[in-house]
């Protein structure tokens, strides 16, 4: 009887030692301050594995805005060039009907809090292919394929003082060539020149994340200081 209980007994006060032997957690040493720590602990080990994943969310949709903006600012671009020819070259500035239907655009541009590529992509064909004529877009085509001359030789001049040895290249192609065929259809190399060859960061992401975007009738950008300009001339035009 004495051997069986105490038997018994050792069996009992060795059931935790046994459970913990047999791979069963313990988690009494885990209380407190311990746990708290070990709560920092996993969390710190999680963080940068999302922050990173977070990063490249942010850096694909910068991406995609940067892409899908390009035309809008191709438009800046665009109105900045007929401004310029009319300064330029007066025998080739816009007459009374011209003048109107450019003011149309400009105004629906002033309004627009959130440019879309489907409206620029609508106002560049509506200026190319019904408002201009052969030799107006042969002028703003020239403006063009030498804005993009001066582009590609200032990014060459940049690589070339950065780099220890060798040149760098820049990249595209100069055609400029706008189709007045009646296809709808906008040249795309015309694309990256000028001054806002690319959208600030700040305008991307408000872009990317729905908000406001419209670098034409941003207050301090360049292309809306021309589109304030050419609306201005063209009013003054009107008004003779």
């Amino acid at each position: 009887m004495n051997n069986r209980k105490t038997c018994k007994n050792r069996g009992r006060f060795l059931l935790p030692s046994y459970r913990h032997r047999a791979g069963a957690p313990r988690c009494s040493g885990l209380s407190g301050p311990g746990l708290f720590c070990f709560g920092l602990l996993c969390f710190g080990l999680l963080l940068p594995p999302v922050l990173g994943a977070q990063r490249r969310v942010d850096e694909t949709a910068l991406q995609r805005a940067r892409e899908e903006t390009e035309i809008i600012l191709d438009l800046g671009r665009l109105i900045g060039f007929v401004h310029r020819m009319t300064r330029e070259s007066p025998e080739l500035d816009l007459g009374s009907d011209q003048a109107r239907e450019m003011l149309e655009i400009l105004d629906e541009i002033r309004g627009t809090r959130r440019m879309t590529p489907t409206q620029a992509r609508r106002a560049m064909e509506r200026i190319e292919d019904t408002i201009l004529t052969h030799a107006q877009l042969a002028y703003t085509d020239r403006l063009w394929i030498n804005a993009q001359r001066d582009a590609r030789r200032n990014t060459q001049n940049s690589h070339g003082e950065s780099a220890s040895s060798g040149t760098g290249t820049g990249t595209g192609t100069g055609t400029g060539t706008a189709s007045r065929a009646g296809d709808g259809s906008v040249s795309s190399s015309r694309q990256g020149t000028g001054a806002d060859a690319s959208a600030p960061a700040g305008s991307l992401a408000s872009y990317a994340s729905g908000g406001p975007y419209n670098p034409m009738a941003e207050a301090g950008r360049r292309q809306a200081e021309e589109l304030t300009a050419l609306y201005d001339h063209l009013l003054t035009r009107l008004a003779r």
